[in-house]
C-alpha cells in the first residue's frame, strides 16, 4: 500500500512537470519512475513466490520520488515573484505543513521497534526475567546470537551451550559454535536452558548443529514457559522429570 501510494505521488508529480512544460521533465520522468516503481514491483512480485522484499534493499529507488519533488518546489520557489506577499506567506505555510504531515509520521515509524524485524530490547528484557546466573542459554539458529550482544550485562552470565569461539575471538558476526557432539553432551547436562529462537512460521536451518538443538530439547525436555515478543520467541525448557528451573 506505501508503495503504491508512494509511486502514485511521483506519477502524478511528473504528469504536472510534463504539463506545464517543466525544464527536462521528458528526462526526469523517464529516470524517475523506473528508478522508483520497477525495484521495489519486481522484488515484491517475486516474494509472492520467495520472500525476498526488504525495504533495504530498494532504499535507493526513493530517489525516483525525490527527483520530481525536488523540480516541482525548485520550479515553486522559481514562480514565487507572482505571487503578493501574503500569498507568499501562505504558501510557504501551507507548503512547510504539507512537507510536516507526510514526513514526520514515517520518520517515527522509522525509529518504531514495530518498523523493525525483530524487538532485541524486548527479548533483553524477557531474557533477563526468566534466565537465572549461570543458566544455560541456546540461540535457534545461531546467528540469534545478536540479541544478546548489546547485552553483555545480561549476555555473560548466562552459559552459552553451544558457543566454541565469541565473536571477537573467532572475528565473526555471531561467534562460531561447537559441533553436534560437543553440544549434545552440554544440552544433556543441563536441566534448565533458555532459548532463543524464530517466531513460529520461520523456515528451520539445516545445519547438524540446529538439528540436535532441536532434536535434544524435544527428546530430554519440555517446555516450562514461552514469550512471544516482536520477531522473536524465547523459551524456557526443563529436563523432564525437574520440577522448574
Amino acid at each position: 500500500m506505501a508503495a503504491a501510494a508512494l509511486s502514485a505521488a511521483a506519477v502524478a508529480l511528473c504528469r504536472l512537470l510534463l504539463r506545464v512544460g517543466a525544464p527536462g521533465a521528458v528526462s526526469l520522468t523517464r529516470l524517475a519512475l523506473p528508478l522508483l516503481i520497477a525495484p521495489a514491483g519486481l522484488l515484491m512480485t517475486i516474494s509472492l513466490v520467495k520472500p525476498w522484499y526488504v525495504d533495504r534493499y530498494v532504499l535507493y529507488g526513493m530517489t525516483g520520488l525525490a527527483l520530481p519533488v525536488g523540480t516541482a518546489l525548485a520550479r515553486a520557489i522559481g514562480q514565487r515573484h507572482r505571487l503578493a506577499p501574503v500569498a507568499r506567506v501562505l504558501t510557504t505555510c501551507l507548503l512547510a505543513g504539507a512537507a510536516v504531515a507526510v514526513l514526520l509520521p514515517w520518520s517515527l515509524l522509522a525509529r518504531s521497534p514495530e518498523s523493525r524485524k525483530d524487538d532485541v530490547v524486548a527479548v533483553a528484557r524477557v531474557v533477563e526475567r526468566q534466565a537465572h546466573h549461570g543458566g544455560g542459554v541456546l540461540f535457534m539458529p545461531s546467528r540469534r546470537r545478536e540479541w544478546l550482544l548489546s547485552y553483555p550485562e545480561i549476555y555473560d552470565r548466562l552459559d552459552d551451550l553451544a558457543l566454541a569461539k565469541p565473536p571477537a575471538v573467532s572475528r565473526t558476526l555471531y561467534g562460531t559454535e561447537l559441533a553436534g557432539a560437543e553440544i549434545r553432551r552440554h544440552i544433556l547436562a543441563a536441566d534448565c536452558i533458555v532459548a532463543l529462537q524464530d517466531p513460529p512460521g520461520q523456515p528451520l536451518d539445516g545445519f547438524p548443529e540446529e538439528e540436535v538443538k532441536r532434536r535434544r530439547l524435544r527428546a530430554q525436555f519440555v517446555v516450562c514457559e514461552r514469550t512471544r515478543v516482536h520477531g522473536a520467541e524465547v523459551v524456557v525448557y526443563v529436563r523432564r522429570g525437574v520440577s522448574s528451573c
